[in-house]
């Protein structure tokens, strides 16, 4: 069994994961439903617009979990804060059946210093460091053909070429063919419309006549 960052479960308990699969699921469902690839849209386009409609809709979420998260940096990286963590969100492969200790984001600026900075300091065993971590990467696994396939909580261990390149600690919190948690989101409450009767015509056409 894993070790757990000090506080990971009082933190990241049943209704934050709501919140967080919740804005997932919604950003790809978007996302897939303007997919065009008979217009040109690639692999290269679902990738940027699905990582713009996460960011949007993480911090939608964020707006209405009472507190269980905040949005701490939109640019020029984007960071959730949740209790003491910082948490990116990133795209680590297409699959749900791809192994999340090989899979990793695929751009540059998704391992910056506070990063790597956090692990494997001098001296200090790595069960210690993940203890001690406070710096998650939200790492999802998805295509535009079957949607969100998966969804972890992971603890960068190292770093080549500006890249992470392996995971000291990864817990799953959701995959293609388990149950969905219940959406959390606050459900918009609709005005009635107001009845407006109906014209008495007969009546009017009455008066006027006499």
């Amino acid at each position: 069994m894993q070790e757990l960052p000090e506080g990971f479960e009082e933190t990241f308990g049943p209704s934050i994961r709501a919140y967080l699969l919740d804005a997932l699921v919604r950003a790809y469902n978007s996302v897939c439903e303007h997919h065009r690839p008979e217009l040109g849209f690639d692999e290269s386009t679902f990738g940027y617009n699905l990582y713009r409609l996460v960011v949007f809709e993480l911090s939608q979420s964020a707006k209405q979990s009472s507190g269980l998260y905040t949005v701490k940096t939109r640019t020029p990286r984007f960071r959730l804060q949740a209790s003491h963590f910082e948490v990116g969100c990133y795209r680590v492969g297409r699959s749900a059946t791809e192994d999340i200790w090989t899979s990793f984001p695929g751009n540059d600026d998704a391992a910056p210093a506070l990063l790597e900075q956090q692990l494997w300091l001098p001296n200090v065993e790595k069960e210690s460091s993940i203890k001690k971590a406070k710096n998650l990467i939200l790492a999802h696994l998805g295509n535009f053909e079957d949607g969100l396939g998966a969804v972890y909580l992971c603890v960068p261990s190292r770093v080549e070429r500006d890249r992470i390149a392996g995971w000291a600690f990864a817990h799953l919190l959701w995959k293609q063919g388990d149950q969905m948690p219940s959406s959390v989101r606050p459900s918009i409450e609709l005005v009635p419309e107001e009845t407006v009767p109906e014209p008495q015509i007969g009546k009017i056409r009455k008066t006027m006549e006499s």
